[in-house]
């Protein structure tokens, strides 16, 4: 049976990993996309990379996309959705509350019906600004366009800033060059793509 490109993708980022020994890997619990993610709990990233010589950690969510773009939930979803979580907490009666919890899940669906999800947004630029004190903890996103055979890294606050900035529902190779994501070193060696990783 075919593998499928994305999992393909995942492979070869794993195996690249694989061969610097100053790494720990760790692979988080898939629990799963498209109709199962709405009764399930998210995870929180694809990856977990320690690397044992600096005593930093990174937390990666991989994506990847044979378009010439990668969708995600514009600023405005996600605005609808903190307001609307917000005004939860503030609703008293019972049967008004129900409305609203009904209508704040289907604006999360929604939200949530992109190749980036609003839940990994939110969770991974929290990390980032908020939870990482001591400045040793890196989320990113790793978005690998396979058509173009190029892959980047960029943070949760690089990434909110281009859909910020340009009102945008979705990210390009553009977009990533414009805001000096980092582009990761790849080279296909047979049928497998090794990528270098020079931030870790």
């Amino acid at each position: 049976m075919a593998v499928n490109k994305g999992k393909e993708f995942e492979q070869d980022f794993k195996q690249s990993l694989s061969l610097k020994p100053n790494l720990w890997v760790y692979r988080t619990s898939d629990f799963g996309g498209g109709q199962a993610s709405r009764f399930t709990n998210p995870s929180l990233c694809d990856y977990m990379v320690f690397n044992k010589e600096t005593g930093h950690l990174y937390l990666f969510e991989l994506k990847s996309t044979q378009n010439t773009s990668i969708s995600a939930p514009p600023l405005r979803a996600n605005q609808a959705v903190v307001e609307m979580q917000n005004r939860l907490h503030d609703i008293q009666v019972k049967k008004e509350k129900k409305v609203a919890q009904k209508a704040y899940k289907e604006l999360l669906r929604k939200a949530n019906t992109h190749n980036i999800k609003y839940h990994q947004i939110c969770d991974l630029s929290h990390i980032e600004n908020v939870d990482n004190t001591h400045g040793n903890i890196h989320p990113y996103f790793i978005i690998n366009f396979r058509k173009y055979e190029r892959t980047f890294m960029i943070t949760p606050s690089v990434l909110i800033s281009i859909l910020k900035d340009n009102g945008k529902s979705s990210i390009n190779i553009k977009d990533l060059e414009e805001y000096h994501a980092l582009e990761l070193k790849q080279e296909r060696i047979r049928n497998t793509q090794h990528f270098t990783y020079e931030v870790l």
